[in-house]
């Protein structure tokens, strides 16, 4: 008369079998609860029956069976730790929404430990309730919102917070806290874009002035402002010619730190195409003739020759040493991300000559939109 049951959880159903002892034998099942307050035994069947369905309460930490028989049989069955439900799990993390000037939704997903656990929604502003939601099921996917009535009663630059909170049918809690601030300005939590010919080179989260320093000759520049939903305004179209009176160079990471370079020759700086072969041979598998698959690293260098006073020498140095990207760019429409292969140095009564040789960097200058 072997006694099974397996896997038992808080608040869930726990199929209880036995095998069959006798044809008019009444069986008895008790069931022994272990939870944070004591052992609590209770007989919770009685016929003949060859299983039951049990319910085990919220709050339980393990469970024992015991299995008698009218005819005298008995069996009891392995104490057992019952799996407890744990809080429900965001897979959103709050944050700051920063400046806010008009009503918003937040949207968030959650999930619970027990994939068929109920779920109720609770969001409040500031402690005041906002809104409630039950008869959920894991995982939820919603959005907190502040509706316009409630956002203009809001005082202009003053702190909130919009918290939510999940709780699962056992009671276990947890909470999601997101924090913003009252702003007049209409543009408060857009995304501004620099867009050079139509694409999006440049981004920043406020209205402060862009400046492109990786273009050369004629372009045609927009700013485009996205809101948090993704609706977003273009200004007007502008054509700008960029020319330059000399060389420059300068840390890629902070172009406006810029060396003038005063070119010695009359004409562009010299460019060598390279290419470093690394083909395959795949010979006759499956083939009628050997196949040789083209592969390789190609690169372009500049060589070019300046004047530099003192201090842009030293500038140029500290430049060189720290190894990092150049941007470098020229009157003769060369605009490109490089890396400073060598400097060759001489010095007379007009400064400090110097040979540069400069490897063009590959880089993806395209903006995506978040």
């Amino acid at each position: 008369m072997a006694l099974n049951y397996q896997n038992p959880c808080e608040g869930r159903i726990l199929n209880i079998s036995w095998e069959r002892s006798g044809l008019l034998t009444v069986y008895r099942l008790q069931r022994s609860l272990h939870a944070a307050d004591g052992e609590k035994s209770s007989l919770i069947y009685e016929g003949r029956a060859l299983s039951f369905t049990d319910t085990l309460p919220a709050g339980a930490q393990s469970v024992q069976y015991r299995l008698t028989g009218s005819d005298g049989s008995e069996q009891e069955g392995e104490l057992l730790s019952v799996r407890q439900s744990e809080p429900p799990h965001f897979l959103s993390e709050g944050r700051d929404l920063g400046k806010r000037c008009r009503a918003f939704s937040v949207p968030y997903e959650a999930q619970d430990s027990f994939p068929d656990a109920r779920l109720s929604a609770r969001v409040s502003l500031d402690g005041s309730p906002l809104e409630s939601i039950g008869g959920l099921s894991s995982p939820v996917h919603l959005a907190a919102s502040v509706d316009e009535k409630t956002f203009s009663a809001l005082r202009n630059g003053t702190a909130h917070t919009l918290k939510v909170t999940l709780t699962n049918e056992f009671g276990r809690s947890s909470s999601l806290s997101f924090s913003f601030t009252v702003s007049s300005d209409e543009t408060a939590g857009c995304t501004f874009y620099l867009l050079r010919d139509g694409k999006a080179v440049a981004k920043k989260e406020d209205g402060s002035p862009f400046f492109d320093y990786r273009a050369a000759g004629s372009h045609r520049y927009q700013v485009r402002v996205v809101d948090e939903q993704g609706g977003f305004c273009d200004s007007n179209e502008v054509s700008v010619i960029s020319w330059l009176e000399t060389a420059l160079l300068a840390p890629l990471s902070n172009p406006e730190r810029s060396i003038a370079l005063s070119l010695q020759s009359e004409g562009p700086p010299l460019r060598q195409s390279l290419l470093q072969p690394q083909n395959q041979l795949h010979l006759f598998e499956g083939r009628e003739y050997a196949a040789l698959e083209e592969s390789g690293q190609r690169s372009q260098r500049f060589t070019l020759c300046a004047l530099l006073g003192e201090e842009e020498y030293r500038q140029l140095l500290q430049l060189f040493s720290a190894g990092e990207p150049v941007l470098y760019r020229d009157p003769y429409g060369n605009c490109m991300p490089a890396a400073i292969d060598s400097l060759s140095s001489s010095f007379s009564s007009r400064g400090t000559e110097l040979k540069i040789e400069l490897t063009r960097l590959c880089e993806q200058e395209e903006v995506f939109y978040d």
